[in-house]
């Protein structure tokens, strides 16, 4: 896993998390995905919206 954004008080706030299944570019929060955002699987699916403790919350967008 690799992390490249900005750190403040040492904790990961916002940037881009890449691995071999995804790829997360938004807002970080207690090390979760938390504000505006984007996961892409590597199967090509997206989700673009808002995150609260890494899950999806309220509205976005879902491409398959």
């Amino acid at each position: 896993t690799s992390f490249e954004g900005t750190f403040k008080n040492g904790e990961r706030v916002e940037g881009r998390i890449t691995n071999d299944n995804f790829t997360y570019s938004g807002w970080l929060k207690n090390d979760q995905y938390n504000g505006l955002g984007t996961l892409t699987l590597k199967n090509g699916t997206s989700y673009a919206g808002n995150f609260v403790n890494g899950l999806f919350h309220g509205e976005g967008e879902l491409h398959f």
